[in-house]
C-alpha cells in the first residue's frame, strides 16, 4: 500500500484502533532486532522508515482533530516580556519516538558566562508553511508550531537526555511585535555564543545521502590535487578520469553525482535571509539532513574550489546552486577587511537571500555590521516597509555614503511599495537587477564630476532628493540587452545552449553596430577599443589585471568561439550577423596595440609589456581561459545591461530598463554618471551608468551641459 494510502487509512481509525495498530508496529520491530546477524544488512534502511513511520503516526495520533492528549489541555502563554537584556532557552525533554513532544522554556540573562550548565545550542531552519500546525507540550500546556519544525524536533530529540536549544519560533513571542524587535538585536549573540548550531535540511533522501558522501570526497580529492599542483586548474577535459594524485575518479559532467549535489545545495534553507548570520557567526556548524549530518566548514571549503576551477563553475553549477552562492556569500562576509562591514553593504549582499519579511532585508544585516553601524537602525515591526527602506537610505545618504545610489535600479517600473525612485527598495530591485555573478561598476577609478562639490538636499518632508549637476546628453538607439538566463545545471539540451549562444552573438553583434558609429576619445582610438572598455566598464583596474591587449582580445576571440561552437544554420539564422567581425579585429591589431600604450598611461598601476593571449596558450587550455577571462571582466558588467549610443554619438553601457529619450546627468559629488527620466513632477533615477570618453572628468574641464537643480521623486 502506498504511504499516501496508509496515512489516509490510518487516519479513518478510532483511537483504539490507533493504539492497536501502533502495538503491532511495535511489535513488529522487536521481532526484527532479535533476528540474526543475516538480516542485518536490511535493518538500516528499514530503521530509517521506522522514523518516518513513527513520525507519522504520532502526528495522526497526537495531532489530527482534536486529540486526547490535547483535550482541555490550556494553551501556552508566555507570561512576561523579554528585552534585549535576556532570552529564552527551550529543554527538550527525552522521550521515545512516537511520544509527545514535551519542552519548557528558561530565561537567561543575555551576557550570562558560558557553562556546562547553561550551554545550548541554536537551531537553524526553515518555518515551513504556517497551514497544519502541530503541537508541543510546553510546561504543560499546548504550543502550536509549524511541521517542519515539529519534523525536524522528532529527529533532534535523544531518548536518554533532554536537550538544550534556541529555536527563534519558541523561545521568541512571535505575537509580541515589541518582543520581536528588541530580540533581533540579540540574535547576532545569541548564535555566536551558542555551543554549535544545527542547520535543519529536511528530511533526507537516497540523493542526498549521495550528494553528502560525494561532497566529502571531492573536497578531499581537490584538496590533494591543489596540493600537489599549485595554481592548476582542473579542466573539462578532466572529468571522468581519476584526478590526480590521488585515484579518484572525478565523475563525467553528465554524471549523476553532479545533479545531486545540485539538487542539495538547492534545498530551501540555502535561499533563506535570516540563515546567513545563523551558520557565519559561529565556528562549530552541522547540517542536518534526516540522521545524515555534513560539516557547513567542509561543504564552504567546496564552495571555495568550486570558484578557483572555472570548469566547475561554468560547466556543472552555471546557474550558482543557492547552497554554493550561500558559502560564497558567507566567506565574504567572514572577509571583512577590517573585521566588520560597513552596514549598507552588508544589506547589499544580503539581498540575494529569500526573506518573508522585506523589512529583515535590513534588520538582518545588523548581527554583521560593525558595532557603531549596528546602532544606527533600530528594529522596529510597527513601521511599514516603505518608511523603513525610505529612511535608511536617506540615513546613509547623510552619513555620506553616497554609493548606496548604485543600488537604485528598477524601481521606475517594479517598485511594489510607494517609495521615492532613490530609495532601495528589495523587494524588487534584487529580484531582477542583481543577477548572480553581477558586480557594481567600479566607481573609485573615475571622477566623472570633476573637482566639483557635493550639493544635494532633502525636500518635500524628505521624499524628494535636490541635486546640482549637469544634463549632459540623451540615450538614442539601444543594442540587445545581455541574456540573463544561463544553462539549465538539470539539461544538457543542445537547443538550449544555442539559444543561449545566438542571444550573446546577437548582442554583441548589436553592440559592434552602435560602436562603429560612435565617438572615441580622440581619432587615435579605434572603435574596438571603446567597445571593449565600454562593455568591461574599464573593469581592467583590479589588482593582478591581465594585459589590456588580452583583456580586448580575448572579446572577439569570444566572439569568434561563439560563432564557431554554432552550426552554421543557427550562425546565419541571428539576423544581420557579421562573419567579418574577427577579421576586422586582427587589421587593426597593430592600431589598438598603439593606443594601448597611450591609454594604460590612466591606470592606477602600469600594465605589463603586451603578451599575446595566443602566444603565451597554444595549449588545449585555450578556449577555457578565453572563457574565464570573458567571464571575469565582461559578464559581470554586462549582466542586467545593454550598450546604447547617445544622442552626442557617445558609447554606454546602461541598465537594461532605460528608454529612448532617458537624460545622462553628472550629478556633483558623484564619481559615475546616472541616467534620469524626465517625469511632470522631475525626475525619476532609473540608474548608473558607463558613458565612455566622459567617465573621468571630461565634462567639467570642457564645460558640457548647462549646471541645474534635479528633483528626483
Amino acid at each position: 500500500m502506498a504511504l499516501g494510502s496508509q496515512l489516509t487509512f490510518l487516519s479513518a481509525l478510532s483511537e483504539r484502533e490507533l493504539r492497536l495498530v501502533m502495538r503491532a508496529f511495535s511489535a513488529r520491530v522487536r521481532k526484527i532486532l532479535v533476528r540474526p546477524k543475516s538480516f542485518s544488512s536490511g535493518l538500516s534502511h528499514f530503521a530509517r522508515k521506522s522514523i518516518h513511520a513513527n513520525v507519522a503516526l504520532s502526528r495522526l495520533a497526537l495531532n489530527s482533530g482534536a486529540p486526547r492528549t490535547f483535550r482541555g489541555m490550556e494553551a501556552y502563554t508566555y507570561e512576561e516580556a523579554i528585552g534585549s537584556e535576556h532570552f529564552r532557552i527551550l529543554v527538550l525533554y527525552n522521550a521515545r519516538q512516537h511520544e509527545p513532544l514535551r519542552c519548557s522554556l528558561e530565561t537567561l540573562a543575555i551576557n550570562t558566562e558560558a557553562s556546562n550548565e547553561n550551554a545550548y545550542e541554536a537551531l537553524s531552519y526553515v518555518w515551513g508553511s504556517t497551514e497544519g500546525m502541530q503541537h508541543i507540550i510546553c510546561d504543560g500546556r499546548r504550543l502550536p508550531i509549524t511541521q517542519d519544525l515539529e519534523t525536524a524536533l522528532r529527529h533532534f530529540r535523544d531518548e536518554s537526555v533532554s536537550r538544550r536549544l534556541w529555536i527563534d519560533q519558541i523561545c521568541i513571542n512571535q505575537g509580541d511585535l515589541d518582543e520581536r524587535s528588541a530580540q533581533i538585536r540579540n540574535m547576532g549573540n545569541i548564535y555566536r555564543s551558542a555551543k554549535r548550531v544545527v542547520v535543519w535540511l529536511g528530511e533526507e533522501s537516497e540523493s542526498s545521502d549521495r550528494a553528502i558522501k560525494f561532497t566529502q570526497e571531492l573536497t578531499e580529492a581537490i584538496t590533494a590535487f591543489e596540493r600537489s599542483y599549485p595554481g592548476a586548474l582542473i579542466l573539462r577535459s578532466d572529468f571522468g578520469k581519476p584526478l590526480k594524485p590521488t585515484n579518484y575518479s572525478l565523475p563525467p559532467v553528465d554524471g549523476d553525482e553532479w545533479v545531486e549535489l545540485t539538487d542539495f545545495a538547492s534545498r530551501k534553507w540555502f535561499t533563506r535571509l535570516w540563515i546567513v548570520q545563523e551558520a557565519a557567526l559561529n565556528e562549530n556548524v552541522t547540517l542536518q539532513c534526516g540522521g545524515s549530518f555534513l560539516s557547513w566548514m567542509l561543504f564552504e571549503q567546496l564552495s571555495g574550489q568550486i570558484g578557483r576551477h572555472p570548469s566547475l563553475a561554468l560547466q556543472v553549477f552555471e546557474e550558482r546552486r543557492p547552497g554554493i552562492a550561500l558559502a560564497s556569500l558567507i566567506s565574504f562576509l567572514k572577509d571583512a577587511p577590517d573585521g566588520t562591514w560597513q552596514l549598507e553593504d552588508v544589506v547589499d549582499v544580503l539581498a540575494s537571500q529569500q526573506a518573508s519579511d522585506p523589512r529583515d532585508y535590513i534588520y538582518a544585516a545588523l548581527s554583521h555590521a560593525s558595532e557603531s553601524d549596528a546602532q544606527l537602525v533600530i528594529p522596529d515591526y510597527k513601521r511599514s516597509t516603505a518608511s523603513v527602506y525610505t529612511d535608511f537610505t536617506r540615513l546613509m545618504l547623510e552619513l555620506g555614503r553616497k554609493h548606496i545610489l548604485k543600488g537604485v535600479e528598477f524601481n521606475v517600473i517594479n517598485s511594489a511599495i510607494a517609495v521615492p525612485s532613490w530609495v532601495l527598495d528589495w523587494t524588487t530591485t534584487y529580484s531582477l537587477a542583481v543577477i548572480e555573478g553581477r558586480e557594481r561598476m567600479n566607481d573609485q577609478v573615475f571622477t566623472a564630476s570633476g573637482s566639483c562639490p557635493e550639493s544635494w538636499t532633502f525636500t518635500n518632508n524628505g521624499t524628494i532628493l535636490r541635486v546640482k549637476g549637469r544634463q549632459v546628453d540623451r540615450l538614442l538607439t539601444f543594442g540587445d540587452p545581455w541574456p540573463t538566463f544561463a544553462y539549465n545545471g538539470e539539461s544538457k539540451d543542445y537547443d538550449v545552449e544555442t539559444q543561449r549562444q545566438c542571444a550573446m552573438l546577437q548582442c554583441l553583434r548589436t553592440a559592434w553596430e552602435l560602436a562603429s558609429s560612435c565617438k572615441s576619445d580622440s581619432d587615435a582610438e579605434p572603435s574596438v577599443a571603446s567597445l571593449c572598455l565600454t562593455c568591461c566598464r574599464e573593469n581592467c583596474h583590479q589588482e593582478g589585471s591581465d594585459t589590456l591587449e588580452d583583456i580586448f582580445e580575448v572579446f572577439f576571440k569570444f566572439y569568434e568561439g561563439l560563432r564557431m561552437d554554432l552550426d552554421l544554420d543557427a550562425a546565419l539564422a541571428v539576423p544581420g550577423t557579421i562573419p567579418g567581425i574577427y577579421s576586422r579585429w586582427l587589421e587593426m591589431r597593430r592600431s589598438v596595440q598603439l593606443w594601448i600604450w597611450a591609454w594604460s598611461s590612466r591606470l592606477s598601476k602600469p600594465q605589463a609589456g603586451i603578451g599575446s593571449l595566443v602566444r603565451r596558450n597554444r595549449t588545449g587550455q585555450l578556449r577555457e581561459k578565453i572563457d574565464r577571462l570573458f567571464h571575469k571582466y565582461y559578464i559581470p558588467q554586462l549582466l542586467g545591461n545593454k550598450i546604447s549610443k547617445t544622442q552626442n554619438g557617445y558609447l554606454a553601457n546602461v541598465p537594461k530598463v532605460c528608454e529612448e529619450g532617458d537624460i545622462v546627468a553628472i550629478l556633483y559629488g558623484w564619481n559615475v554618471p546616472f541616467i534620469l527620466r524626465p517625469v511632470a513632477t522631475g525626475y525619476l533615477l532609473v540608474g548608473d551608468c558607463y558613458v565612455h570618453s566622459i567617465m573621468h572628468g571630461e565634462v567639467i574641464k570642457e564645460d558640457i551641459g548647462v549646471e541645474q537643480d534635479f528633483d528626483i521623486v
